[in-house]
C-alpha cells in the first residue's frame, strides 16, 4: 500500500518510506492528486490533459500523459491507476489517500479521525507553472478541503458541549476560529464556551483580540454580536463577584467542621484560619501581578514574554521561627505566577538570594534579566499578620500597584470578607473562578506540619544534598511533616526527593532507601494526582533507575502546569544529555538558568555539557559564571582547572586556576573534597611529584577515592610493594561494592582497574566488560564515557596496547570530557602506547 498525502505538503511513501526518484516528479504527483480527489468519479485523459499540459498540442500531450501512466503503474503497481478506455481512476487498493480518508472519517460520523488527517491546506505550496486551468482546481479543492476541516472541528466542539466539557469544546471552536478569524459566529461560540467553563477572563480576552485584528487589518469594527456577548460576559462577572461576597454560610460550615474539644484543636483551628488567610493573600498577589502585567506601560516587546521577580523584603520579627514563614509565603507567590505561562517568573532560588540586599532595583533587574519586580514582606506576630507588597516597573520607577494587608485573626469570616473585599478588583480581569479556587488551596490546615515542611525545605536546598547530614535532616522534618498530617501531598513528594538525593548522590545506595523513595511519591499521588512537584518527584525517581523515557514524561508534565519551572526544565535537558541530544540539552539547560539566573549549580552543569561537546570557551565562560555565584563550592575550581588540561595540555595553568582561591584548599563544605585532594595530588603526578601527591592524600569517606589515588601513583612511581598493597585495598572495597550493587556499573570499571594492577588479566578485562555492557554509550552518552575510559586504562595495566588504543579513538572522536589529544599527551597514564604508531596517528589527528 502507498500513501499520498494531498493535505499540507505533498508527498508519496512507500512500505519503507518516502520514495524517491522519477515516480515523484511534480507532474506525476499532481496527477495522482487529480484522480484521488476524485474519489470512485473516473476521469476523462482529455481533462487531464487539460489540467496538465494546456501548453502542449494534442499529440504531445497525450504522449506526456501515457508516459506518466507508464512510470506511475511501473513504478507502484499495474494496478494503481486503472484504465477504462479514455477514461481513468485512481485505485484505492493500491494508493491510500488523506484527502479520501477524511472524507469516508466524516462519513462514518468520526470528526476526530478527520481533524487528525488534516495537516495543511490542500496541496501547499505546489504550483505548475503554466497550468492555469489546474492552479484553479486547486484553489477550488483548497476551498474544499478546508470545510471539509471545518465540519469535523465544529462536530468536535458541539460533542464536547453535549458532553459538559467545555473546556474542550473551546479548544476545538479556537481551531475554527483560527482558520476564519474574522467569522464573528465563532469568535461569539470561542466566548461562549470559555464562560462556560468558567474562564470569563479568557473569553474578553479573546473578543478584544478579535476586535483588534478587525481594526488594525480591515479597519472595521466588530459585530453587534461579538460586542453583545462581552457586555454579558462583564455584567455576568460583576453579578458573580457580588454574590461571593456574600457567601458566608460557607465559611461558617468550614469554621464548624475545624471545631474541635480541647487545648490543641484550637490550636488548628487557629492554624487553619491562618492559612487559609494567607492563601487568599496569595491569590490576591497573584492575581493583581497578572492584570498588571498587561497594562500598556508594563509590557514588552511583543516577541517577549512579560517578566517578573518577587524580591523579598527582609522585615524584622520578634520571632525569629517567622523566617521559614515568611520565606514560605514568597515561595507560595512564585510558584503560582510560575503556572502563568504569559510571564517570565525568575525562580524562588535566584529571587531569595536578594533577601536583605542593598543593591538598587535597576541593578537586581538587570542581574535578573526582569522588567518588574514585586517588593513583598511578609511578617506574622502572634494572631496578626502584615503583608506589603508593590510592582515596580523598573525602567520608569513607577509603582503600577501596591497594597498594604494588616489583619488580626480571630474571626475567620469577617477576615474572609474582609479579604475578598481587598481581592475582587485584582481578580476579576484575569483569574476563573476554577483559578481563584484552586490559587485558595493551602497545602495543609495542620501549622505544625507545615513548619517541619518549610524546615526541610531549608535544609534540602541549603546544600542541594551534597551533604548528607543536611539531606537526612531534611528527611526528618519531613517525616514529622506527614506524621502530623497523613494527608499533606507536598510533604510526601518532597519527602520522597530527600530519599531520592540520599541515594542518588551515593550517601545511601541501599535498595531500601529506592523503594523509600517510590512509596513516598505514590502516597503523593494518591492524595494528590495532578500535584506537579509528586510528578517532578516521580521524574527523579525515574532517572535515578535509568528509565529515561519515563522520566522525561513526569517532567513534561511538570512543565505543563508550571512552564516557569526551572529545575523540571533543567532535568529536562539532563535527560537529553543522556541521550545524547548535545544542543537540545544546552538550550534546555540555558532556558533554566535564564529562569533562575544566580544558580551557580546550573552554571557549573551547563559548563560541563559544553565540555563534552568540546565547546571550550562557553565552558570557560559559564564555570567562570558558577564561580563568580557560587565561589565556595570548591568542586567548580576543580572542573575548570580540567578544563586547561583539555584544551591545552598546561599543567601550570591547570595548578594556578586553583591556588589561592578560597577554600579549595581547605576542602569546601559544598562537596568535592575527596576529588579535589585527589586533583591536586594528579596535578602533582604530572609534574612528577609524587612525593608531594602522596601527602596530600588522607583516608576519609570516599575510600575507593583514596585507595585508587594512591595505588595508581605508587604504580607511576614503580614502588611495586605499596602498589600492590593499596590495589588490594581497593579490591575489597570494591568486590563489597560490586556484591552489594551489582547494577553500577562505575564498580565494576574502577574494580576492573584493581584486578589489573594485581595482574589479574582475565578478570581486569571482564569488570571492564561488565562497565560497558552496564552502562553502554547508546544509553548514556553523558556518563557512559567514563566507562570507556576506565577500560581504555585497565588495557594499558594489562599491556594490550591496541585494545586500549581503539577506546581512546572512540573517545576522541565523540563527544567526551576529560580525553583529549593535549591532556593524552602529558598524562604518565599513557606512557607505555607512546612508540606505537598507531597511538602517535592519533594523537596528531586530534591535535
Amino acid at each position: 500500500m502507498y500513501r499520498l498525502r494531498l493535505l499540507g505538503s505533498l508527498t508519496l511513501e512507500g512500505p519503507t518510506g518516502p520514495l524517491s526518484g522519477r515516480v515523484i516528479q511534480r507532474k506525476r504527483l499532481a496527477l495522482l492528486a487529480l484522480l484521488a480527489a476524485a474519489r470512485d468519479q473516473v476521469l476523462s485523459r482529455d481533462k487531464l490533459v487539460g489540467y496538465l499540459w494546456p501548453e502542449s498540442d494534442d499529440e504531445r500531450a497525450r504522449h506526456n500523459l501515457s508516459d506518466t501512466l507508464h512510470i506511475l503503474n511501473k513504478e507502484l503497481g499495474d494496478g494503481a491507476v486503472l484504465a477504462l478506455g479514455e477514461m481513468l481512476r485512481l485505485n484505492p487498493d493500491v494508493v491510500w489517500t488523506d484527502v479520501r480518508e477524511l472524507e469516508e472519517a466524516l462519513e462514518r460520523g468520526e470528526p476526530g479521525a478527520a481533524a487528525d488527517l488534516y495537516r495543511g491546506p490542500f496541496l501547499d505550496g505546489v504550483h505548475l507553472g503554466e497550468a492555469l486551468e489546474f492552479e484553479r482546481w486547486v484553489e477550488g479543492e483548497r476551498e474544499r478541503c478546508a470545510g471539509l476541516y471545518a465540519r469535523a472541528l465544529e462536530a468536535l466542539a458541539l460533542e464536547a458541549e453535549d458532553e459538559g466539557d467545555y473546556g474542550k469544546a473551546a479548544e476545538w471552536w479556537k481551531r475554527l476560529a483560527a482558520q476564519d478569524p474574522y467569522d464573528s459566529r465563532l469568535v461569539v461560540r470561542v466566548m461562549e464556551a470559555l464562560a462556560a467553563a468558567g474562564d470569563v477572563a479568557n473569553a474578553l480576552q479573546h473578543a478584544r483580540a478579535h476586535e483588534m485584528l478587525l481594526r488594525e487589518e480591515l479597519e472595521v469594527e466588530p459585530s453587534a454580536e461579538v460586542l453583545a456577548a462581552a457586555e454579558r460576559l462583564r455584567e455576568a462577572s460583576a453579578a458573580r463577584a457580588a454574590t461571593e461576597r456574600t457567601l458566608r454560610p460557607i465559611e461558617a460550615r468550614l469554621a464548624e467542621a475545624l471545631e474541635e474539644p480541647g487545648k490543641r484543636a484550637t490550636y488548628r483551628v487557629a492554624w487553619a484560619r491562618w492559612a487559609l488567610v494567607a492563601g487568599a493573600l496569595v491569590a490576591a498577589l497573584v492575581g493583581a501581578i497578572a492584570l498588571l502585567v498587561d497594562l500598556p506601560g508594563s509590557r514588552e516587546p511583543a516577541a517577549e514574554r512579560p517578566s517578573v521577580a518577587v524580591l523579598p523584603l527582609a522585615i524584622l520579627s520578634a520571632d525569629p521561627e517567622n523566617e521559614y514563614f515568611s520565606n514560605g509565603i514568597v515561595d507560595d507567590v512564585i510558584t503560582l505566577l510560575s503556572k502563568i505561562s504569559g510571564l517570565k517568573v525568575i525562580s524562588s532560588h535566584s529571587s531569595m538570594q536578594y533577601k536583605g540586599s542593598e543593591k538598587s532595583l535597576p541593578e537586581i533587574a538587570d542581574e535578573l534579566g526582569v522588567a518588574t519586580i514585586l517588593e513583598l514582606g511578609v511578617r506574622r506576630e502572634g494572631d496578626r499578620v502584615r503583608i506589603n507588597a508593590q510592582l515596580v516597573d523598573v525602567a520608569s520607577g513607577e509603582h503600577l500597584w501596591a497594597e498594604q494587608y494588616n489583619r488580626e485573626i480571630r474571626d475567620i469570616l469577617a477576615i474572609q470578607t474582609d479579604v475578598a473585599q481587598q481581592i475582587a478588583s485584582a481578580l476579576r480581569a484575569t483569574l476563573t473562578l476554577a483559578e481563584e479556587e484552586r490559587l485558595a488551596q493551602v497545602p495543609t490546615a495542620n501549622l505544625e506540619a507545615y513548619e517541619y515542611y518549610l524546615r526541610g525545605n531549608n535544609y534540602l536546598y541549603r546544600s542541594s544534598c551534597f551533604v548528607a547530614e543536611e539531606c537526612r535532616l531534611a528527611l526528618q522534618m519531613y517525616e514529622q511533616a506527614v506524621a502530623l498530617d497523613p494527608n499533606f501531598a507536598l510533604a510526601y513528594a518532597m519527602l520522597s526527593f530527600a530519599h531520592g538525593h540520599l541515594y542518588y548522590w551515593s550517601h545511601d545506595l541501599s535498595s531500601a532507601r529506592l523503594a523509600q523513595t517510590r512509596e513516598a511519591v505514590d502516597r503523593a499521588l494518591e492524595l494528590q494526582p495532578d500535584l506537579p512537584e509528586a510528578h517532578w518527584a516521580l521524574g527523579r525517581y525515574y532517572y535515578t533507575r535509568r528509565d529515561y523515557d519515563r522520566a522525561m514524561e513526569e517532567y513534561r508534565s511538570v512543565l505543563g502546569s508550571q512552564p516557569n519551572n526551572s529545575e523540571a526544565l533543567f532535568d529536562i535537558g539532563t535527560v537529553q544529555r543522556r541521550w545524547g541530544e548535545w544542543e537540545q540539552a544546552a538550550t534546555k539547560m540555558s532556558e533554566a538558568l535564564e529562569l533562575d539566573p544566580r544558580n551557580g549549580a546550573y552554571a557549573w552543569d551547563l559548563a560541563a555539557t559544553y565540555t563534552f561537546m568540546r565547546s571550550h570557551a562557553e565552558a570557560e565562560r559559564y564555570y567562570d559564571r558558577a564561580i563568580s555565584l557560587a565561589p565556595d563550592m570548591g568542586l567548580v575550581y576543580g572542573l575548570k582547572s580540567a578544563l586547561y588540561l583539555t584544551t591545552e595540555g598546561n599543567v601550570e595553568k591547570a595548578r594556578q586556576s586553583l591556588e589561592g582561591k578560597p577554600d579549595v584548599e581547605a576542602g569546601p563544605r559544598r562537596g568535592g573534597w575527596p576529588w579535589l585532594q585527589a586533583w591536586w595530588a594528579y596535578l602533582d603526578v604530572l609534574e612528577g611529584h609524587y612525593e608531594e601527591a602522596l601527602e596530600r592524600l588522607s583516608l576519609g569517606s570516599d575510600s575507593v577515592t583514596y585507595y585508587f589515588a594512591k595505588a595508581g601513583i605508587y604504580h607511576l612511581s614503580n614502588q611495586p610493594q605499596l602498589k600492590h598493597a593499596y590495589y588490594d585495598s581497593l579490591r575489597i572495597v570494591l568486590e563489597a561494592a560490586v556484591a552489594g550493587h551489582p547494577e553500577e556499573a562505575r564498580y565494576h570499571g574502577i574494580l576492573g582497574i584493581a584486578y589489573a594492577g594485581l595482574g589479574r588479566k582475565d578478570d581486569a578485562v571482564r569488570e571492564g566488560q561488565s562497565a560497558l555492557t552496564l552502562l553502554p554509550l547508546s544509553e548514556d552518552a553523558f556518563y557512559g564515557t567514563a566507562m570507556n575510559r576506565l577500560l581504555a586504562e585497565t588495557y594499558v595495566l594489562v599491556g594490550e596496547h591496541d585494545a586500549a588504543i581503539d577506546q581512546l579513538e572512540l573517545l576522541l572522536s565523540i563527544p567526551a570530557a576529560y580525553v583529549s589529544a593535549p591532556w593524552i599527551r602529558v598524562d604518565p597514564v599513557w606512557d607505555p602506547l607512546r612508540g606505537h604508531p598507531r597511538f602517535q596517528a592519533l594523537l596528531q589527528r586530534y591535535e
